[in-house]
């Protein structure tokens, strides 16, 4: 097993790096995450702000009212991650984001979430996981302000992303296995409307496999380029984005990143 990724340490965070978190030195940890967070990888490049949410290689020196956002944020998190409510928190409160892309028939709603809202990229989905820019800019009714692109799947094409469009963003959701796969389950599982899970997912076997190698390939990237994992929190939200925005729903188990131009 690869030691950088020992995913069912501490109730199924990712400990990143060759080290567990206890042997960090004290003054590097990220408080608030503690034990049962989140081993940062290069934790002394860690900058500490408040007791809940430690951020890497943030430029301190840019107004947050200034901040310049790409043209596409590219989110990648696995079924049942709840990325889907936390692309809807921010495009819904934070200035400039696109949202062309919603319409009647890109629904789905669970409990008390609009769970599904927009375009989805997968295969067998009305767009597929192409990386071509027509095919990305095709779901939307025009492509001003910024557009957040979902798909599960491109969490086998981070690198190809990353070099293709390297003035865009790449923002990452974890959730541990299990717990995303319950999750997707509750949410209705192969009942949800939209999209349609089946073609590509098949069996709830096949579910889980995936749910398991996409979020290992969600993690090499992060360590790959010395991402931080923080919980969504308005403050994470403000550095990020440049508002500060009061989360929807508070996600213990959930973790957020994001990779910048």
């Amino acid at each position: 097993m690869d030691q950088r990724l020992c995913d069912t340490y501490s109730h199924g965070f990712p400990c990143v790096g060759n080290h567990a978190l206890e042997q960090f030195p004290a003054a590097h940890r990220c408080r608030g995450l503690g034990l049962r967070g989140l081993a940062l990888a290069r934790a002394s490049h860690c900058i500490e702000f408040s007791p809940t949410v430690c951020y890497h290689n943030t430029r301190l020196d840019i107004p947050l009212h200034k901040m310049k956002l790409p043209s596409r944020i590219f989110m990648i998190g696995v079924p049942g991650s709840r990325w889907s409510g936390i692309a809807q928190n921010i495009e819904d409160s934070v200035p400039g984001f696109n949202t062309s892309d919603r319409r009647p028939d890109r629904v789905y709603s669970h409990h008390a979430f609009s769970g599904h809202l927009g375009v989805y990229f997968g295969t067998g989905w009305e767009h597929d996981t192409d990386l071509e820019e027509s095919n990305l800019d095709r779901g939307f009714e025009h492509t001003q302000g910024t557009r957040i692109l979902k798909s599960h799947e491109w969490a086998y094409q981070l690198d190809d992303i990353h070099n293709r469009y390297p003035q865009d963003w790449i923002m990452l959701v974890y959730r541990p296995d299990m717990a995303a796969y319950a999750w997707w389950h509750e949410a209705g599982g192969f009942q949800i409307q939209y999209p349609d899970y089946l073609p590509y997912y098949r069996d709830s076997v096949n579910m889980f496999t995936e749910i398991q190698q996409m979020n290992a390939a969600i993690l090499r990237f992060s360590q790959k380029h010395d991402l931080a994992w923080a919980h969504i929190s308005s403050q994470w939200i403000e550095q990020q984005f440049g508002h500060p925005v009061e989360p929807t729903v508070r996600l213990p188990d959930t973790l957020v990143t994001v990779l910048k131009s």
